[in-house]
């Protein structure tokens, strides 16, 4: 089943993975993806290679808004390489961890149903530690 917390997050990283290996295969220097480096099967991780490189939320934040002028025209360049990226993204072949799972309305209702339940269930546990949190500082006067 696909939202099996270990079948997704292994897809997760093969989608990753195969990211990352077309995107090398296009040699374009504009752009690139980061590297997953392994699945740690145990934990539900993906451990991904560091990249030390502002993101474009950064450099977008440094500039102001009050101030459009100050930009110079490099500043729309990483901008640009997003929009070139997102291109060649979107041309990627879907690898058969991709493959188009649970297509029908009904099955997908079914996940959706399955979803909320959890996200329902997490809640209530929530609501229910706070309360026991709150009985137990009435109780000790905190």
């Amino acid at each position: 089943q696909l939202t099996a917390p270990e079948i997704k997050f292994r897809s997760e990283y093969e989608a990753l993975a195969d990211i990352h290996a077309h995107f090398n295969r296009l040699g374009d220097a504009r752009f690139a993806a980061v590297r997953p480096l392994d699945f740690v099967a145990e934990v539900l991780g993906i451990v991904m290679e560091e990249v030390n490189y502002p993101t474009l939320r950064s450099k977008f934040s440094k500039t102001s808004r009050l101030q459009p002028w100050e930009r110079s025209p490099e500043f729309f360049i990483p901008f640009r390489h997003a929009g070139s990226w997102l291109r060649a993204f979107h041309a990627l072949d879907r690898g058969e961890h991709a493959t188009p799972r649970e297509v029908d309305r009904d099955a997908f209702l079914t996940v959706l149903n399955g979803l909320a339940e959890i996200l329902s269930s997490a809640i209530g546990n929530l609501r229910a530690a706070q309360s026991a949190g709150c009985a137990r500082q009435s109780r000790t006067g905190a």
